[in-house]
């Protein structure tokens, strides 16, 4: 293989969130497969100047990405001369950005379509999605197929698949229904009114669940949390195919889900419809009643979502795949 671009410069947020960790898995894949990929980090600590003919990066020494995802061993760009053979990549929040820099190839990895509303009304709008996507030069990288969906009806063409994978620190786990287990993990801020009604539900009940908040933890934290959790709830809004859903599926819990979002996909969590919920199922107790079966009798729920978990599992390979496919050239 041979690299299709001399250089590719990914501009990435100064977060510690899925879509940063994701920029950098790929920036790391590419390097792996023998291509050079660098960060540009943007935020209130380092800065990315868009000149006529070039990229500029300004890389405080201590942005959270050189710490955070120093396992995939970033490398800074300085500058980059735009060119027929260099790549400049944009996260979802960066679209406006992307559509107005001239440089020679630019692409957008949708990693969020949720966050990049927010960010940019204007994508609600046809006519600027008929601005932004008449740019034929500009390639769209869609991490779900909640985005993907998105995408195809905004009136998208140029769009390939680029997932992300799974800290491969969660994929040891063996789910083992013989342990018992009777937590129940989930995000307080994650679609926080429902979980808020949940939680005050099992409270009332007379016998109220165990339940593990996550928050306020480090990355080993979560782990050791979902390792002890029976159950992983996700009350959120699923933006994008969300990591920690898959990580608890890893760590021996079964998954329930939100039906947001990707959750409603299942290319993104191929899960039985039994196992995605809706607010009518949180207020008539249906939730409550599933979540206790489910405690109750783990073995037929883990052997239901072994496609999930194997799923997962294959996701690092998968994204090598799509990476090779349009960053690299066959030859040797």
């Amino acid at each position: 293989m041979n690299p299709r671009f001399s250089q590719v410069a990914l501009l990435c947020p100064e977060a510690t969130t899925g879509g940063p960790e994701a920029l950098h898995q790929l920036a790391h894949t590419i390097n792996d497969l023998g291509g050079n990929a660098r960060m540009a980090y943007f935020g209130a600590k380092s800065r990315v100047h868009l000149l006529p003919d070039r990229i500029r990066a300004e890389t405080a020494p201590d942005t959270p990405g050189l710490s955070a995802y120093a396992a995939y061993a970033p490398q800074l760009v300085q500058e980059m001369v735009f060119g027929p053979d260099t790549l400049l990549v944009f996260p979802e929040i960066s679209v406006q950005q992307a559509r107005e820099v001239q440089a020679g190839n630019k692409a957008v990895w949708w990693l969020s379509v949720d966050n990049a509303l927010s960010q940019n009304p204007n994508l609600r709008y046809r006519s600027y999605l008929e601005y932004l996507f008449a740019d034929d030069s500009l390639v769209h990288f869609y991490q779900s197929d909640y985005a993907r969906d998105y995408l195809v009806e905004s009136g998208a063409r140029k769009i390939y698949p680029l997932f992300d994978y799974t800290d491969p620190n969660f994929l040891h786990i063996q789910p083992q229904a013989s342990v018992p287990k009777n937590r129940v993990a989930y995000f307080p801020r994650k679609g926080g009114d429902k979980a808020a009604l949940f939680v005050a539900q099992s409270q009332a009940s007379g016998q109220p669940l165990a339940f593990a908040p996550i928050e306020n933890m480090s990355k080993p934290q979560v782990k050791e949390t979902l390792e002890s959790c029976a159950v992983y709830i996700d009350f959120g809004h699923h933006p994008g195919k969300d990591r920690v859903p898959r990580e608890a599926a890893c760590a021996g819990a079964v998954v329930l889900l939100h039906e947001q979002g990707a959750a409603n996909f299942f290319a993104d969590h191929p899960l039985d419809k039994r196992y995605v919920f809706s607010l009518a199922d949180i207020q008539s107790g249906q939730l409550q009643e599933r979540v206790r079966q489910i405690i109750a009798d783990p073995t037929p729920h883990l052997h239901a979502q072994s496609y999930y978990r194997q799923k997962i599992w294959l996701e690092r390979e998968e994204f090598s795949l799509q990476v090779k496919s349009f960053f690299f050239t066959p030859g040797g």
